[in-house]
């Protein structure tokens, strides 16, 4: 069961991570869910139970018979990779959703002190994704004749400033 972990880790790394709160999550490509997460990973061990097998019959079946028989997927065999993948792919629920000036969009991660928009990765440890692809060229006019129309000019430069102190996770003003 240890190899098959290690096996599937050294395969899947950066797809799964497991916290005793939220149990397995993985990644979606745009951010960490746990939707679906435990038949991914399961998924993962059998897929690699296979590699494992070809590799084995690849250089000398005789010689990898046992290593064989260890990898026949059974529900057994991928629980007890599960449960020692979980100490391999171990993430603490601390260190998700951190950075209170980056926002997760469907097109990557803005940056909101600057603007600049980088792409997803699995280290970036975000549990949320707006539904929207961010376009810093997007035309604000409507926004901007709503809120002048709506509140008044005065009001105007305040309640676009309290927006974007809505988006940040920023609570100190």
């Amino acid at each position: 069961d240890e190899g098959n972990a290690q096996s599937t880790h050294s395969i899947h790394g950066g797809r799964f991570a497991f916290n005793e709160a939220l149990g397995w999550m993985h990644h979606t490509g745009t951010h960490w869910a746990t939707d679906g997460a435990d038949q991914d990973v399961d998924r993962a061990i059998v897929d690699t139970l296979g590699e494992r097998i070809r590799a084995a019959f690849a250089v000398d079946p005789g010689r990898y018979e046992s290593l064989i028989k260890a990898c026949v997927p059974n529900r057994s065999r991928v629980q007890g990779a599960k449960y020692l993948l979980g100490s391999l792919a171990v993430a603490s629920l601390a260190g998700f959703d951190t950075d209170p000036d980056k926002l997760n969009c469907q097109n990557g991660v803005i940056d909101l002190r600057n603007g600049t928009l980088a792409k997803h990765s699995p280290t970036q440890l975000y549990t949320h994704c707006a539904t929207v692809d961010y376009d810093p060229a997007a035309d604000r006019g409507a926004w901007v004749a709503w809120l002048k129309e709506t509140v008044g000019d005065a009001m105007t430069d305040w309640l676009q400033m309290a927006v974007g102190y809505s988006l940040t996770g920023h609570t100190r003003e």
